[in-house]
């Protein structure tokens, strides 16, 4: 399969896929979809996720108070941030949640150039988002917005 025939198939299945959320949008679902071609592989990957919109405040709740248990003042699930790796070269993650098992790196992110997934202890965290007052700020500003 080439590129050409790719982007054929990703317009056709677009189509069919889109048919398809329209409807579960319509029952109350948010769905987010993603295509991606693997030219060396000559496969493509189709990537979807979804939740009913009765369940984001539960999960907006649950980040709020996991945000509050490893001593945030404010839902920090969303936010990203920069850290330079051990050569010194700027990597930007976005963090995804909370893993409460893992008592020493509970903070699951993840990195935006290659999709990796990373755990990060919550003082570090802290310090990357910029401390308290940078995080207060951030959120407020995104709340008048």
């Amino acid at each position: 399969m080439n590129q050409s025939q790719f982007e054929f198939f990703s317009q056709e299945y677009s189509k069919i896929f889109e048919s398809l959320f329209s409807s579960l949008r319509e029952r109350g679902f948010s769905i987010s979809s993603e295509i991606n071609f693997d030219s060396k592989a000559k496969k493509f990957e189709l990537k979807v996720s979804g939740i009913h919109s009765s369940q984001k405040e539960i999960i907006l709740e649950e980040n709020l108070k996991d945000s509050i248990h490893y001593g945030f003042t404010q839902n920090i699930v969303g936010m990203t941030f920069c850290r330079a790796n051990t050569k010194g070269v700027l990597q930007s993650f976005r963090i995804d949640g909370f893993k409460r098992r893992n008592y020493k790196n509970p903070i699951i992110t993840t990195n935006l150039e290659d999709g990796s997934t990373w755990k990060f202890r919550p003082d570090r965290v802290k310090v990357y988002l910029g401390g308290d007052q940078l995080i207060n700020r951030n959120a407020n500003l995104e709340k008048l917005f």
